[in-house]
């Protein structure tokens, strides 16, 4: 599918692209920056749900199904957009064999919406939601890395891998489907052999407000965080939140040379605190 873009818009950081409720008849590829999606729980609460980064589009899920937005969208940092043609989504479902998908495609977005209000409502039980739109995210250095040689070879002989967009999912590398498959889409592809192990959609991490989790994607294998089992069985957990610091990431039967760490910290931020510190200091108030 080629992408006709109609115009580009800029945003400038924590300015409001879409409103939940309104109209959709546009979607957004994202040129440069960052936007975060929005989505109102029933208590009234604001939940963060997903962080959207250059070369992502937003805004699809409405064109297809014909309903208004099912979240906000918010510019994280200033943004550059370009505003896609409709008829990108649209045309796909012309003809025979187009319509025969469309309403596989319709499931397939209402499924996303309902998983979408379910964990809105889930991040605010636990109180992980955003309670002033304003509020900026904690700031944390997520970053993975390889326990094993066998583990490195399947990062590409890679060290060290930073995680900064969300969802961050990572998936085996298939080399017939790799960059043109629909159903798996990943930040990271690790190399596996047979029998495999990892699965194509693995497993993602996900950002809240106050900390990060792994997410199963309906793996064969699952793996185990800190010794506990996520996904892949009958009665595991398919989520699990990781802890500040270092969290083993176990893929495949134990004992296993697919050993990971990914770690978890959190960044200071020295000049607002300075900054509170002063104007406590002066008696400043807001």
């Amino acid at each position: 599918m080629s992408i006709k873009v109609i115009e580009s818009r800029s945003y400038a950081a924590n300015e409001v692209i879409v409103q939940e409720g309104e109209d959709s008849d546009e979607a957004f590829l994202i040129r440069s920056g960052s936007v975060e999606v929005l989505k109102r729980t029933g208590t009234g609460k604001t939940a963060r749900i997903a962080i959207l980064d250059e070369g992502e589009i937003f805004g699809e899920m409405g064109l297809i199904l014909d309903r208004s937005r099912s979240a906000s969208v918010r510019a994280r940092t200033d943004v550059i957009l370009d505003v896609v043609d409709p008829a990108c989504f649209t045309s796909l479902f012309e003809g025979e064999v187009g319509q025969r998908l469309r309403p596989v495609f319709q499931i397939l977005c209402e499924r996303l919406r309902v998983a979408d209000a379910r964990r809105a409502e889930l991040e605010g039980k636990c109180g992980e939601g955003v309670e002033e739109l304003g509020e900026p995210l904690e700031a944390l250095s997520v970053y993975m890395t390889p326990n094993t040689d066998t583990a490195r070879k399947a990062m590409h002989d890679t060290d060290r891998v930073e995680i900064d967009k969300y969802p961050f999912r990572v998936g085996r590398f298939d080399r017939e489907s790799c960059g043109s498959d629909l159903f798996h889409l990943n930040d990271l592809f690790l190399l596996d052999t047979e029998p495999h192990r990892i699965s194509q959609s693995h497993f993602a991490i996900f950002r809240s407000h106050n900390n990060c989790f792994l997410q199963d994607r309906g793996s064969k294998c699952g793996c185990r965080v800190n010794g506990i089992q996520v996904g892949g069985e009958p009665g595991a957990v398919s989520r699990i939140t990781l802890k500040l610091g270092r969290n083993l990431i176990e893929i495949g039967p134990a004992p296993t040379e697919l050993s990971f760490t990914v770690v978890v910290e959190k960044v200071a931020q020295p000049s607002q605190t300075l900054w509170r510190r002063v104007r406590g200091h002066l008696g400043f108030q807001h």
